[in-house]
C-alpha cells in the first residue's frame, strides 16, 4: 500500500465466510492506525447497509444537520473532503459478498462506491473471487490461520493471562480440529470462556464438538466477532444459496466432494470421457436434461465453486483444496437419506474410475486418498447386515484388488477387511463366499508379508470346505490350495511340501478336472529355484514364454523378469542381459507409471551389478529408485538396497550409505529385523559405514600430515 498514483489503491481480500479477512483487517489497522489520517468501516454486505454508512460517514464529515443526501452526492463530496485533508484515508468496504449477482436485490455496483482520490486507500474483503478484476494489485487469499495466530486468538477470546504450556497444547489440539478457521476458533473459544466446566481444560471441548458439532458450529456469538453477528453454518449457508442461484450443479457437484478427500480434487479426476464412471457423474451432478456439454457443466461448476471461495487451487500441486469444516458441513447438511445416496454415488464412481488408470496411469496414486476417505463414509453409513452394507462390498472387494495391484496394501486390507466382515457374519448362510473373501484377504496379507495370518486363515477354510463339493466349491478350494502353496514358498518354511501342492495341482488340470493356469507353473519355477534347482525353473519359464497360451503384457514382463533371474542364479549374465534389456523395451513401450512395468529396470541393474559394470549399473538403478517410488514396496527397497551396493564398488561409501539407510528402514518396516533381507541390508549398511569411516580416519591422518610437512617446511625457512 506504499506507493502513491493519481487515483485510490484497491486491495482485495477474498476468502470463504469466516477465514479471518475482517480480522486480518483489524489487525492491520491495530498495526498501521498511525499511517492513517482517518479510518472508515463500511458494511458493504447488502446495498442498503452500504449506503447507509456512506450517508453516516457524509454527515459526520460535512453537514451533520442536513437531511438525506443522495448516495452519489456522498461519496462525490466524501473524495473532495480526502483530497483536501492532508494525510492518507483508509476505506474498509467489509463483506462485499453480493457483487456478483446483478439480480439480486443486495446486489451492489462496487465500483461506484469506490472513493477515488489519490490519498485513498480502499481494501474490500469479500467471499467471491471476482471482485479482485477490480484491480491491479494482487488479492490476498485467506484460507485459514496460522496456529500461533489461532491459539492467539483463542487466548484473547477467553481473556486468559499467561496460559501455561499444558492450557497452550490443549488450546493448539482444539484450533487443530476447527482447522485454524478464524470465526469457527472465536466461537469455540466464547464458548470455553463461557462454559466453567472447559475453561481449565479446553481440550474437554473435542468431546463435545464430536457429538454435536453442527449445533457448536451453529451457534451466534453473543458480541459482534470480527464483525459478524452471524454464525460458521449461517455464513456458508448463504454462500450456498448464492451458488445454487448461479450454477445448481454446483451444489452437487460440492456435496460429492465432501465423500472423497478434501485435499487433491485434481481436474482429471473428473471427466466426460470415463465410460461408466461418467455417467454416474453425470447422474448425480446434472439437474435435468441440458444441450451443454456435460465436460463444460463441470468447467463451470468448478468455476463457481471457485469464484465463492469453497474451493481453493493450489498451483504447486495443480488441484483445487477444501477446508477440512466445509469438508465436514458438506455432509452434515444432509439428511441421512441424502447421505446414502451421495455416498454411494461417489463409491460406485470411484469403482469405475480405476480401470480409466490404465489410459491415465498417474491417475492411480491420487486415487488412493480419495477411496480411503469415501470408505471412512462408507462405514460410517453401514451397520450390520442389512441391504444398506451389500451395495458397498463388492465394490470393496474390487476396489481392494485394484489397489493391492498397484502395491497399496495397507489401503487394499482395510477395504478387503471390510468385505470379510460382512461375510464372516453371513458365513452359516454363504460358506461359499466367506471363503472366497478370505481367499482375497490371504492373498493382501501376503503382499503384506503376514504369512503367518494368511495360513492360519487358509487351513481354516480349507478344514471349513467339507465334500462334496459344487464345481464352484471345488474351484474354490484348489485355489485355497494353490495360495496356502504360495505362502509355503515364499515364508523360506516348507519348500517340499510347497513343490508337491503345485505339482498336485497341475496333474488335476492335467486331467482336466481345471483350466490350464501358467501361474502354478511359474510358482513351482519359484519353489524350485529357491532350492537352487535353477536349471529346471529355467526350463519352466522359457517354456511359459514360447508356450501357445497368450500372455498379456505385464504378465510377459513378470515371467521375462522372473527367467531372468534364473540365469543370473546360474551366472548366465550374457544371456540375463538380453532377456533383462527385452523387458525394459516392453516397459518403454508400455509406459513408465505402472508400476509393474517399472521392475524391469531393476533387474537390468542387478545383471550389471553382477557383471561387476557398477557405473553402468547405476545410471540404470539411480531413475529406478525414482520411478518405483512406492514407500515400503519391495521392489523400492531392492532398488534401494542395490543402488548401495553400486555406489560402495565405486568407493562412493557415503552416497552408498544413504541408499542402505533408506532400504534398511523400509525393510524392519515391511519385513522386521528378523527376516533374511533386513539382517542382509544391515551387514552391508555396517560394512559400507565401515569403508567410509576408514576412509575419512585416512584422510584426516594425511591432512595431519601434510599440516606437518608445511611446518617443517615453515621451520626450515626461518632457520
Amino acid at each position: 500500500m506504499e506507493e502513491r498514483g493519481y487515483s485510490c489503491k484497491i486491495l482485495v481480500i477474498c476468502g470463504l465466510g469466516g477465514a479471518g479477512k475482517s480480522q486480518l483487517m483489524l489487525n492491520y489497522i491495530e498495526v498501521f492506525e498511525d499511517d492513517y489520517a482517518a479510518v472508515f468501516w463500511i458494511d458493504a454486505s447488502s446495498k442498503d447497509r452500504l449506503e447507509a454508512d456512506y450517508k453516516r460517514i457524509h454527515n459526520l464529515l460535512l453537514h451533520p444537520s442536513l437531511g438525506d443526501v443522495d448516495v452519489k452526492t456522498c461519496v462525490s463530496e466524501i473524495r473532495q473532503w480526502c483530497q483536501r485533508k492532508p494525510g492518507k484515508h483508509l476505506f474498509v468496504l467489509d463483506s462485499a459478498d453480493s457483487i456478483e449477482d446483478a439480480g439480486s436485490d443486495d446486489y451492489v455496483e462496487l465500483q461506484s462506491y469506490i472513493v477515488d482520490a489519490a490519498s485513498v486507500d480502499v481494501v474490500i474483503t469479500t467471499r467471491v473471487q471476482s471482485a479482485k478484476d477490480m484491480t491491479e494489485l494482487e488479492a490476498v487469499q485467506v484460507a485459514e490461520l496460522t496456529p500461533d495466530e489461532a491459539r492467539d486468538i483463542f487466548i484473547r477470546r477467553m481473556s486468559l493471562q499467561n496460559p501455561d504450556s499444558e492450557i497452550k497444547r490443549e488450546i493448539d489440539a482444539v484450533t487443530a480440529e476447527l482447522g485454524h478457521f478464524a470465526l469457527a476458533v472465536s466461537l469455540a473459544a466464547a464458548y470455553v470462556a463461557s462454559t466453567r466446566r472447559l475453561k481449565d481444560h479446553p481440550a474437554n471441548y473435542l468431546v463435545e464438538y464430536s457429538e454435536r458439532k453442527k449445533t457448536l458450529l451453529a451457534r451466534k456469538p453473543k458480541k459482534h466477532v470480527d464483525q459478524y453477528g452471524e454464525s460458521v453454518l449461517t455464513t456458508w449457508e448463504t454462500t450456498y444459496a448464492s451458488v445454487s442461484s448461479r450454477c445448481p450443479e454446483a451444489c452437487n457437484l460440492l456435496t460429492l466432494i465432501a465423500f472423497l478427500s478434501s485435499s487433491d480434487i485434481f481436474p482429471e479426476l473428473f471427466g466426460p470421457d470415463y465410460g461408466t464412471a461418467s455417467d454416474i457423474l453425470a447422474s448425480v451432478i446434472c439437474i435435468q436434461a441440458s444441450a451443454m456439454p456435460f465436460q463444460e457443466t463441470i468447467d463451470n461448476s468448478f468455476e463457481t465453486l471457485e469464484l465463492y471461495s469453497f474451493l481453493q487451487w493450489n498451483n504447486q500441486t495443480k488441484a483445487f483444496s477444501m477446508h477440512k469444516l466445509v469438508h465436514a458441513w458438506s455432509i452434515g447438511r444432509l439428511e441421512t437419506t441424502e447421505q446414502a445416496t451421495f455416498c454411494l454415488a461417489a463409491w460406485r464412481y470411484l469403482k469405475h474410475l480405476f480401470p480409466v488408470t490404465e489410459k491415465i496411469p498417474a491417475m492411480s496414486g491420487r486415487l488412493v486418498s480419495h477411496i480411503t476417505t469415501c470408505f471412512t463414509s462408507v462405514r460410517a453409513l453401514c451397520h450390520g447386515d442389512g441391504q444398506a452394507v451389500e451395495p458397498f462390498v463388492a465394490s470393496a472387494v474390487s476396489l481392494a484388488d485394484n489397489l493391492r495391484s498397484t502395491g497399496r496394501s495397507d489401503s487394499a486390507y482395510e477395504l478387503q477387511s471390510f468385505a470379510h466382515e460382512y461375510h464372516e457374519r453371513r458365513h452359516s448362510i454363504d460358506p461359499m463366499a466367506y471363503a472366497q473373501s478370505s481367499l482375497a484377504l490371504s492373498l493382501i496379507l501376503q503382499h503384506q508379508y503376514k504369512y503367518d495370518a494368511a495360513e492360519e486363515l487358509l487351513r481354516y477354510v480349507l478344514d471349513d470346505l467339507k465334500e462334496p463339493l459344487s464345481i464352484k466349491g471345488h474351484q474354490t478350494k484348489v485355489s485355497c490350495q494353490y495360495m496356502l502353496a504360495m505362502i509355503l514358498a515364499r515364508h523360506h518354511r516348507k519348500l517340499k511340501e510347497a513343490e508337491q501342492m503345485f505339482r498336485d495341482i497341475l496333474n488335476l488340470r492335467d486331467e482336466g478336472e481345471l483350466s490350464p493356469e501358467v501361474n502354478v507353473q511359474s510358482n513351482l519355477a519359484s519353489v524350485l529355484m529357491k532350492q537352487r534347482r535353477n536349471s529346471e525353473a529355467e526350463a519352466i519359464f522359457k517354456n511359459i514364454l514360447h508356450g501357445d497360451e497368450a500372455l498379456t503384457d505385464r504378465r510377459r514382463v513378470s515371467f521375462t523378469r522372473c527367467l531372468g533371474r534364473a540365469l543370473r542364479s546360474q551366472k548366465k549374465f550374457a544371456e540375463a542381459e538380453v532377456v533383462a534389456r527385452q523387458a525394459c523395451e516392453d516397459m518403454l513401450v508400455h509406459g513408465l507409471a505402472d508400476l509393474r512395468l517399472q521392475i524391469p529396470l531393476l533387474d537390468l541393474g542387478e545383471v550389471k551389478l553382477a557383471q561387476q559394470e557398477f557405473e553402468e549399473a547405476v545410471s540404470i538403478l539411480r531413475p529406478a529408485c525414482d520411478a518405483i517410488a512406492i514407500p515400503y514396496h519391495v521392489a523400492h527397497l531392492e532398488c534401494l538396497a542395490s543402488m548401495g551396493c553400486a555406489l560402495r564398488h565405486l568407493q562412493r561409501y557415503d552416497e552408498g550409505v544413504s541408499f542402505y539407510t533408506k532400504a534398511l528402514d523400509g525393510y524392519a518396516r515391511m519385513l522386521g529385523t528378523d527376516h533374511e533381507c533386513t539382517r542382509m541390508c544391515s551387514e552391508s549398511l555396517d560394512e559400507c559405514r565401515a569403508l567410509l569411516a576408514r576412509r575419512v580416519k585416512t584422510e584426516e591422518q594425511r591432512e595431519r600430515k601434510k599440516d606437518r610437512g608445511a611446518d617443517h617446511r615453515e621451520e626450515d625457512s626461518a632457520g
